[in-house]
């Protein structure tokens, strides 16, 4: 074995190359694009993946054939492993330049293709190598292994596990209704009990069972009453056509808050997680009590696992414990991935889209005293249409464009005069509405729905999306200008300049950005670096507007200084308006 050590190094070398490559097929088209994609969709340039993963599995299993069939081949083994060098060089290298913000994927999926082919390593020794040894009872071992195979054929056949809630519940105001999602461990179906009254997750009148979430849908006016709820599931055990077994009740109870005038309206915002849950949730919980969540999109990097589907969940669990309504805005990377087609089942939405209205009902002692009126909008992905990497499947345009209809529709939901003590109007879209990037993408449908959202009387518009922090104050910058930077304002080495302001009436925020100030470069590997915004609203009498405190708030509980991007003007760490 000794004299072959050079070539079973160039073996393992070759495997893991291979299976880190294979691991990190959500990030191929950074490759593409460092080569140039952007302006250059060659064939070479958009097929570089493919070809780099061909001449991978190429070096692989050369370096078995060299071990296997050529005793003296050590030479073809330093060939072999020179390759091998140079992988691993390009990966390291491409690790730091991005890839790390996709490490959530491909370190676990990494790990499961090296875990599978030891197993099948393992595997092949036992049954065609250990025969070959001296042993007194091969019958034994070979019963052995048969029996493996046979227990791990089994558990991909049945489901052994034992059902309980795995997420629990978060409960989405969308139109006048609440959308409550939770999850089981097993297939099964369910329900919410309010003050003695089931509601179903059904499908045509029957109940929905071959799935893990489960979103039930109740009327708002029904959970604000009654201001506590209970959600059940029974797995199904057997299911035939015309009879099956069910499992045994699952059930959690949970009391409810609707939203309380009496310190002023209270809320939080977030987006641009990318999966470092436990800074968003430390910042969320850091910034005080809060009436309702605002989650604007980017939870995940992309919808690659079931993990990934339910991360939103367990990210707005955490912060509201299923107590308080959350208002949830599509981010353009839950946009992508495998399972990003099944996303609207574990978020707030509308007919499988997200783009709606909410209209929270806001007491005090019990006696509703105001409303909370809102547009959630929706741009999809982050570039236009005919963008490289989309490869023909994005038709956004459409969708988009019937938001500027869905706009004009609720027009008059928005403005009506209600004679109560607090009205506020508010509008979340993942990309802001108000600032157009370097590369023109959505330059027209921003510009238009910007103008359809200056007819609103808004209090507030929130974004995400840049993972910077800005303000835009209306008046302040001349629309459709180019830009640049404040003298007040440090932009990190990343951060591209974009290209101009709408001509916008209203109060923007972007609230997203992985550090601990406004101007210190990202973390995105550290995953307890974060901040968000949290929003305090008093009523000026019925007729006096509202007044709104803004705060950028981080994970170290520490409100952070902000400065206007592109103006000349210092906030410090409160931004107060009145509107």
């Amino acid at each position: 074995m000794k004299k072959h050590w050079f070539k079973v190094l160039a073996v393992i070398w070759a495997t893991i190359n291979a299976l880190y490559y294979l691991a990190i097929r959500s990030c191929w088209s950074f490759i593409s694009g460092t080569l140039g994609a952007d302006n250059n969709q060659s064939f070479l340039i958009i097929n570089a993946p493919f070809i780099i993963l061909g001449l991978i599995l190429l070096t692989t299993v050369l370096s078995y054939v060299f071990l296997i069939f050529l005793k003296k081949g050590k030479k073809w083994a330093i060939v072999i492993n020179s390759i091998n060098l140079l992988f691993t060089i390009g990966f390291v290298a491409s690790f730091f330049m991005g890839f790390y913000g996709f490490m959530y994927y491909f370190f676990p999926l990494f790990g499961k293709y090296l875990l599978i082919a030891s197993g099948l390593y393992i595997l092949y020794f036992a049954i065609f190598r250990i025969p070959k040894l001296k042993i007194k009872r091969p019958i034994l071992l070979k019963s052995l292994i048969f029996t493996v195979i046979l227990g791990v054929t089994a558990s991909f056949l049945i489901d052994f596990s034992v059902n309980r809630i795995t997420y629990h519940s978060v409960v989405y105001a969308v139109e006048d209704d609440y959308q409550i999602v939770f999850s089981s461990k097993r297939k099964s179906y369910a329900w919410v009990e309010i003050d003695g009254v089931d509601y179903y997750d059904l499908s045509a009148g029957v109940s929905r069972s071959e799935d893990l979430v489960h979103k039930i849908t109740v009327p708002m006016s029904v959970l604000d009453a009654a201001e506590e709820y209970s959600i059940h599931v029974k797995a199904i055990i057997y299911k035939a056509p015309f009879y099956g077994y069910t499992g045994r009740e699952i059930t959690e109870s949970y009391n409810f808050n609707p939203i309380n005038y009496d310190d002023g309206i209270n809320y939080y915002t977030l987006s641009d997680v990318h999966h470092a849950v436990k800074g968003a949730i430390e910042s969320a919980l850091n910034s005080g009590d809060m009436d309702f969540l605002v989650v604007a999109g980017d939870i995940v990097s992309a919808l690659e696992r079931y993990q990934d589907l339910e991360l939103t969940n367990k990210l707005a669990y955490e912060i509201t414990k299923g107590e308080i309504p959350v208002v949830y805005a599509r981010g353009n990377h839950e946009t992508t991935g495998k399972y990003s087609e099944e996303f609207y089942k574990y978020v707030g939405s509308v007919n499988q889209e997200f783009y709606y209205y909410y209209n929270l009902n806001v007491y005090s002692d019990s006696f509703k005293v105001g409303e909370i009126r809102g547009l959630v909008l929706d741009l999809g992905v982050d570039h236009n249409d005919d963008w490289w990497e989309y490869y023909q499947t994005s038709h956004c345009l459409d969708y988009e464009t019937k938001q500027l209809d869905f706009i004009d529709d609720y027009t008059l939901f928005m403005i009506a005069d209600i004679p109560l003590l607090f009205n506020y109007k508010m509008v979340v879209c993942h990309i802001p509405l108000v600032i157009v990037d370097k590369k023109l993408d959505h330059s027209d449908m921003i510009t238009q729905m910007t103008d359809k959202l200056n007819n609103l009387s808004l209090d507030i518009s929130l974004s995400g999306h840049t993972h910077y922090l800005y303000v835009f104050e209306p008046g302040l910058i001349e629309a459709d200008t180019a830009l640049s930077f404040s003298s007040l304002y440090t932009p990190s080495a990343s951060e591209s300049l974009s290209n101009h302001v709408t001509d916008f009436n209203f109060y923007s925020f972007v609230a997203s950005k992985r550090s601990y100030t406004q101007t210190e470069k990202s973390e995105v590997i550290k995953t307890d670096a974060f901040i968000g915004l949290h929003i305090n609203v008093v009523q000026n009498g019925i007729l006096g507007g509202n007044t709104t405190d803004a705060s950028y708030i981080n994970s170290r509980g520490e409100k952070v200084s902000i400065v206007n991007a592109f103006y000349e003007k210092s906030y410090g760490e409160d931004i107060i308006y009145n509107s």
